[in-house]
């Protein structure tokens, strides 16, 4: 597996930076054995596709692991909040995914954890949310809200935050 338990929330949050900046949509992420297959659209254009292998993947935990704290970045929330967030909750699982991807307003999560298949939907105004409440038990500024590129369907409120998204949503793996 290119990313190893306890490293989902770094690599995701990178990865969800990268296309932040792409003003990326209708992503999907893909969990090889060798590598992670990365593809998006921007803007109604044709499908954008990107390949990470190991050495991509060492420089992008190193990227992550340095914009940790730092002003810039995913204050504003967006993908890279919302895949950090769907990292935080695999790795407190110490699950893996084969397969991330945006349907809409929606982010399904396919993988294993204790080595059964598990599907999760992740609605993403439930992700934000979760992000801002974790970010300010951190003490950082909570992320501004902001206008995604995609869909924003109406969620469940959940006021706390004990754990993994999909336990408190009452969702199955």
């Amino acid at each position: 597996m290119p990313i190893s338990p306890g490293e989902h929330a770094d690599i995701l949050r990178a990865v969800g930076r990268f296309l932040d900046e792409q003003s990326a949509t209708d992503v999907e992420l893909v969990n090889q054995d060798a590598f992670l297959s990365l593809s998006w659209t921007r803007g109604g254009m044709a499908a954008d596709r990107r390949h990470y292998i190991d050495r991509d993947l060492t420089a992008l935990r190193d990227e992550a692991k340095l914009s940790r704290g730092t002003a810039g970045g995913d204050v504003r929330g967006g993908l890279a909040e919302i895949f950090r967030t769907l990292g935080q909750d695999l790795d407190q699982d110490h699950a893996d995914f084969t397969r991330i991807a945006q349907q809409g307003g929606t982010i399904i999560v396919s993988g294993s954890v204790a080595g059964r298949y598990s599907q999760r939907r992740y609605p993403v105004g439930d992700l934000l949310a979760s992000s801002r409440r974790r970010r300010v038990r951190r003490g950082g500024p909570a992320p501004r809200p902001t206008v995604l590129p995609i869909a924003d369907l109406p969620s469940q409120r959940v006021e706390e935050d004990g754990g993994p998204l999909s336990r408190r949503l009452h969702r199955s793996a």
